[in-house]
């Protein structure tokens, strides 16, 4: 198990205010914590001291799935076989295993020594109040997005339109772990698990691909954790490859922007639906059918079948410079959770965070398309879209300016109601084109003059895209 990639920064800095304080974090962690919480009990934990020797020399051969939506479920029909896993959920809901699940927090968590948190990053404020891990705890996290404390994205409306507010920063979860009071014990020992996969194919048995990460410089408690992981997923049915990175936030970064991109190939995606351009079958295989122009004063897209590459292309770029200016190395968004997993999602409908970013552009409102809950009492979970305010947030606290990222600037654009999803994506791959600093600045900002859009329809396409 060799660890893959540059290990000479296992935290990322510059996401902080200048002069913050540890007071100030927690005082923002209570924030944002929700008020249907307020009275809540003490924090449970899995604990340990009163179980036999026997008992405890099984303590990591038992695991706790905290959170149990898609991939959740996904992994645990992976692991079913092989492991010793107890589910818990909020609030029951009808799925198949839902017979295994707890919404006894104590009861998932009581003598287990793997916590896998399979909650997105937005939830995570709310699930880590109620739990304190024991010290000798494996952590392990699929969330792929950003936090920022203070900030829910799904309260309101305007919450989710407008963002965090100035002056806010954020962190990947496993740094929001190693902050909050509750879990900041047990941060060596967190791994953070990519993809690619699907959890519509990872639950049928089809491939999974898994990137884990783990701060594994002259830490031993990381790298023993690490190992565990590796050993309980090493295990798992089906076919599976497994890589391994010594940078997981570098990872965790690539793993958002990945969702970003996602969330804009679904916009995309649902410009070309909505003028009759866009084919897809029962699969999520789409084919393009008409080349759409869209031209917006001096800028212009051309979506045809070639449009996802590019996306890929310009995303790729906008990865590396953002993982690099956080002290990543360039494996990261090159290995399986960043590249691959970014070719993978951008051409499914399957996605969820493609299919937020189609939703939207066909004329839904974003913040019901999120909130809203399916028959089975599950809301659509696009962990892209909150990644978009978050990592603008970001990329500003780390003095960068809207070109250095401009489809994060873009996407964050059509949240906050300054253009149409078409005007947008007129501007944003005009703007790959000259990497224009001055240009970017202005319209990623919002301060481009209102223009006429004009939509053009070219019979001539077709192909898979």
């Amino acid at each position: 198990m060799t660890p893959i990639g540059d290990s000479s920064r296992s935290s990322i800095g510059g996401h902080r205010r200048a002069g913050s304080s540890q007071q100030g974090l927690e005082a923002l962690l209570g924030a944002g914590r929700h008020h249907s919480d307020a009275h809540h009990a003490d924090p449970v934990t899995n604990r340990v001291e009163q179980l036999t020797p026997s008992e405890r020399s099984d303590f990591y051969k038992k695991i706790a799935m905290v959170g149990y939506g898609v991939y959740g479920r996904a992994i645990h029909s992976r692991l079913a076989d092989t492991c010793d896993i107890q589910p818990w959920e909020r609030r029951t809901s009808a799925h198949p295993r839902s017979e295994h699940v707890t919404t006894d927090l104590g009861k998932a968590l009581d003598g287990r020594g793997v916590i896998m948190l399979a909650v997105p990053s937005n939830a995570f404020p709310n699930v880590l109040d109620k739990i304190t891990p024991h010290p000798d705890s494996v952590v392990v996290s699929f969330a792929k997005g950003l936090i920022v404390p203070g900030w829910d994205p799904l309260k309101s409306e305007r919450s989710l339109r407008e963002g965090p507010s100035e002056g806010s920063w954020s962190l990947t979860p496993l740094e929001y772990i190693a902050e909050h009071p509750n879990w900041r014990h047990v941060s060596n020992n967190c791994v953070f698990v990519g993809g690619p996969g699907f959890a519509k194919d990872v639950q049928e048995g089809g491939y999974l691909g898994l990137t884990l990460g783990g701060k594994t410089r002259d830490e031993a408690r990381a790298v023993d954790a690490l190992g565990k992981a590796f050993g309980i997923f090493s295990g798992m049915s089906g076919d599976k490859n497994i890589e391994i990175y010594s940078n997981p936030t570098a990872l965790e970064i690539s793993a958002a922007m990945k969702n970003v991109a996602a969330f804009a190939a679904g916009i995309i995606f649902g410009i070309l639906k909505k003028h009759g351009a866009l084919e897809e079958n029962k699969d999520g295989i789409s084919r393009i059918t008409k080349r759409v122009t869209i031209t917006h004063g001096e800028h212009q897209a051309v979506l045809d079948n070639y449009t996802m590459h590019r996306l890929v292309q310009f995303a790729s770029r906008e990865i590396v410079n953002v993982v690099k200016s956080e002290g990543g190395g360039k494996g990261g968004q090159l290995m399986m959770a960043g590249n691959h997993d970014l070719n993978l999602t951008v051409h499914s409908l399957t996605s969820r965070n493609v299919q937020a970013g189609m939703r939207l552009a066909m004329g839904e409102n974003i913040y019901d398309v999120l909130t809203k809950r399916d028959d089975q009492g599950h809301r659509l979970t696009a962990e892209g879209v909150f990644a978009v305010h978050a990592l603008a947030r970001r990329i500003q606290n780390n003095h960068k300016t809207e070109a250095f990222a401009p489809l994060v600037f873009s996407l964050r654009n059509i949240l906050m109601e300054r253009g149409t999803p078409e005007a947008v994506m007129a501007q944003y791959f005009g703007l790959t084109k000259q990497w224009s600093e001055a240009d970017a600045h202005r319209i990623l900002n919002g301060q481009s003059k209102p223009l006429g859009l004009r939509i053009h329809l070219d019979t001539v396409g077709g192909g898979n895209n």
